[in-house]
């Protein structure tokens, strides 16, 4: 099939394209679905760069119903409304999945969402892509491959043929919520035993399609009145409306639901859902960010996404060091760890960032990749006020700086970049000494670190202490989604000259005059009225989320708004060259991408933080379980694994992960010969 062709037909039938990689959906332009055209002649350009390139759509304006699985129950039994999606093209996915295709009714804008129909149901509208026919997935590690299909006849012909998204369809998209919730209002009587999970049931559907706790509670409290026999008492009731609304509008709401059952009348415990991986569309960013981010992928012997996004941004934050700033005053330096497993392709992110500078003349940025002292930190900031300090084995290194009995010239390191990053628009004052001389003073300093490490090294050097002392509230986490991948051919290719002129550019920049270096007089960058909404709603959130937790994860949450608005900073600067400017989108992008990275740091840092050693065995054998997948562990295994325990402190351990949901305990698959055996597996493969 002629990749080039088909491109040209789809645009010509006036739909925007733009090349993916071969065998994926990853973009293969730095500005992603942003750079989809209608032009024949870059249509042209692009596929003939690369042949057998993935053809992705951009579907602003348009609305496309993402089924997940051919076994998905959304709809089962309403023939009538399934009917209704088939009117346009239909598309089915190498996953099983099923895309059906609309227009956006006039004057009532879609933006992508996951969820928020009904679990496993996405849309993709303004803000998002689709991959089309006849592009194929190849992924060994996933156990994906096959081709995009259109169902005959049902091929996507002009634009102009589609029609709009069914009323009913649009109502649960755009619909307000409390005319949606009232549809819960009646229906049969809930007996006791079963309260506390249709209460749950019916929280999670109305929190999916965007109710806030407070239509929730109200909810929760008619039905209980009405329907429940004999009702609960509202306190029970409330919280359960504020458990529900601690998560997003999405099937997390719903999962969690489900392990309400059996607890009728009972406190459900609180447990964090894993979030997955960072979402492919968060992997990239226009400009700048995304064109090192492309370069990276290309020339990668072990090609890492997660850590090429998380080097980029830590380039992107040197080169604009004391250049830029927000109303609020908010600096562009960051704190970031790539962490993947060992062999995984880590070195490869930190070299391109050597090599860009070195060759526009940068290496002034380029700091030292070991700390040996406190000190020595500070002398390397006060020599150059910016550097960017990459360092690997991080999690080795964290764990002996965060050692009391290390020694004092280590221990000070974590205190000193937590200085240096809180002083980035003010002053460093160093330590005192009898000649006052000796005092360091450093005018807004701005350090960048980007530290990479294996995982075990890594939550080995956290401690309890370590989520409450601010240090890792202010780093992002990058953690990769395949520790193991593949090698692949790298491209051999110098450095792109887009790249080097706009790292050249920022790196000339200087908006104080020559005088810059001294004085550090950053300019403002403009924040939109509708940036300024999303930071506002990070910061309620992010309170509330404080405010719900009673463990020390709740800290992670303190910085989160901060970091949201660094990194919406840095998303205009990599677009917008130097006269960026933060508007909504970037604000969005940044706050979905930070408040992901929280949730999964919280959810993969509660399986290692400890209090003494019985914990530490409770966290061990959860690892364990988790770890074996769908498949779960039987007795047997356990006991195997963890007989340096009593069989007494087994058992207590597993009724604890039980009783807390974490775990569940099941028989073993009836369709296998033997006798049956009791199996516990994560909460996620609940049977």
């Amino acid at each position: 099939m002629d990749f080039l062709t088909e491109a040209i037909k789809y645009a010509e039938a006036g739909f925007p394209v733009f090349p993916c990689v071969p065998g994926s959906k990853q973009p293969l332009t730095s500005d992603g679905f942003k750079s989809a055209t209608t032009d024949e002649e870059q249509i042209e350009q692009w596929w003939t760069e690369t042949p057998n390139a993935n053809i992705g759509i951009a579907t602003a304006g348009l609305v496309v119903v993402d089924v997940d699985g051919i076994d998905n129950s959304w709809l089962q039994g309403e023939e009538e409304l399934f009917s209704q999606l088939s009117l346009n093209a239909v598309c089915m996915t190498p996953r099983n999945g099923t895309h059906f295709w609309f227009t956006q009714p006039a004057g009532e804008p879609v933006k992508c969402s996951a969820g928020k129909v009904a679990p496993n149901v996405d849309i993709r509208g303004d803000g998002g892509y689709v991959v089309v026919p006849p592009s194929y997935i190849e992924d060994d590690k996933k156990g994906i491959k096959g081709k995009y299909q259109w169902v005959y006849p049902q091929i996507l012909g002009m634009r102009s043929e589609l029609t709009p998204a069914p009323e009913w369809l649009m109502r649960q998209l755009n619909g307000s919520p409390k005319e949606l919730a009232k549809d819960f209002g009646g229906g049969n009587i809930i007996p006791s035993g079963q309260r506390n999970t249709a209460l749950a049931r019916i929280a999670g559907s109305v929190r999916r399609i965007g109710c806030s706790e407070h239509e929730i509670r109200s909810l929760l409290r008619a039905v209980n009145s009405q329907r429940c026999d004999p009702p609960i008492d509202n306190t029970e009731v409330d919280r359960i409306a504020r458990s529900i609304a601690r998560y997003e509008p999405d099937q997390t709401a719903v999962s969690h639901h489900e392990d309400w059952a059996g607890q009728d009348d009972e406190h459900a415990p609180q447990v964090d859902t894993d979030p997955g991986t960072i979402p492919e569309e968060l992997l990239t960013i226009p400009g700048l960010v995304g064109e090192v981010i492309a370069h990276n992928l290309k020339t990668a012997f072990k090609p890492q996404p997660e850590l090429a996004l998380a080097a980029a941004l830590c380039l992107m934050s040197a080169l604009t060091g004391r250049k830029v700033q927000d109303a609020r005053g908010t600096r562009t330096n960051l704190f970031a760890f790539g962490i993947a497993g060992t062999g995984a392709g880590k070195e490869h992110a930190r070299k391109l960032n050597k090599k860009i500078l070195a060759e526009i003349g940068a290496d002034d940025l380029i700091g030292p990749e070991g700390f040996a002292s406190h000190a020595g930190v500070v002398s390397c900031i006060d020599e150059h006020p910016v550097r960017l300090f990459q360092i690997d084995e991080f999690g080795r290194l964290l764990k002996t700086l965060k050692n009391p009995a290390a020694s004092p010239h280590l221990y000070g390191i974590v205190t000193v970049l937590l200085k240096l990053y809180t002083s980035a628009n003010s002053q460093y004052i160093g330590d005192a000494y009898a000649d006052t001389k000796k005092i360091k003073k450093i005018d807004q300093p701005h350090a960048v670190l980007y530290g990479t490490t294996v995982p075990d090294s890594f939550f080995e050097g956290l401690t309890f202490d370590s989520l409450n002392d601010g240090f890792l509230s202010r780093v992002l986490c990058f953690f990769s989604s395949d520790d193991l991948p593949e090698p692949v051919e790298p491209e051999l290719c110098g450095l792109p000259e887009t790249i080097l002129e706009q790292a050249a550019e920022w790196w000339k920049y200087q908006p104080g005059g020559n005088l810059s270096m001294l004085n550090g007089q950053a300019a403002i960058v403009a924040t939109t009225d509708d940036a300024n909404a999303v930071f506002k709603q990070v910061e309620a959130d992010c309170r509330q989320r404080q405010q719900e937790r009673e463990d020390s994860c709740a800290a992670l949450w303190s910085r989160v708004e901060e970091k949201t608005r660094t990194m919406a900073l840095l998303y205009a600067c990599s677009r917008d060259g130097i006269n960026p400017n933060v508007d909504e989108d970037a604000a969005t992008w940044a706050a979905t991408l930070v408040e992901h990275m929280t949730r999964q740091l919280i959810y993969k840092s509660n399986g290692w933080i400890t209090r003494g050693q019985h914990d530490a065995n409770i966290k061990e054998i959860l690892r364990a379980i988790r770890n074996s997948g769908p498949t779960g562990m039987d007795r047997t295994s356990l006991g195997r694994k963890f007989q340096h325990l009593k069989s007494k402190e087994r058992d207590e351990i597993l009724r604890h992960l039980i009783d807390t949901c974490q775990i569940t305990e099941d028989l073993s698959d009836e369709s296998r010969p033997g006798p049956k055996r009791i199996v516990y597996r994560d909460r996620r493969y609940k049977s």
